[in-house]
């Protein structure tokens, strides 16, 4: 499985500015998605607090962004990106994101987890 997403999105702040994060799948004959997560890295320490995930449907686990933000629906058959949009971007989004793909593989029952980072610069506009 080989699991993408864009390395550095600059956004500036400003009224109606959003980040899209982008996550792409590429699956193997004989694997199947079973969760994916998008999660943050927390701003002390290396460790990352999930923000939402899809497993059947879309469950968000931070409140503040379940407020800012929306997801498509990951669907094996019909998609290979999982998509988190996040609106009204505060300089707190600033950081790392992770997207983690949990999969089986079906032909040796193993499972395995891949992920990609894409890290968020947030700029503040210059006030003239």
């Amino acid at each position: 499985m080989t699991v993408t997403s864009t390395t550095e999105i600059d956004v500036s702040l400003g009224s109606h500015s959003t980040i899209l994060l982008n996550c792409t799948v590429e699956k193997k004959i004989g694997e199947t998605v079973t969760r994916i997560t998008w999660s943050k890295k927390n701003e002390m320490g290396d460790k990352y607090s999930e923000i939402m995930f899809y497993q059947s449907r879309v469950v968000f686990v931070d409140p503040d962004l379940k407020n800012r933000s929306n997801s498509r629906a990951f669907d094996e058959s019909s998609s290979t990106r999982v998509i988190l949009n996040i609106s009204e971007v505060q300089c707190k989004d600033d950081g790392q994101y992770r997207c983690t793909v949990d999969h089986v593989d079906l032909n040796s029952g193993t499972g395995l987890k891949t992920c990609t980072n894409t890290t968020v610069y947030i700029q503040g506009k210059d006030v003239l």
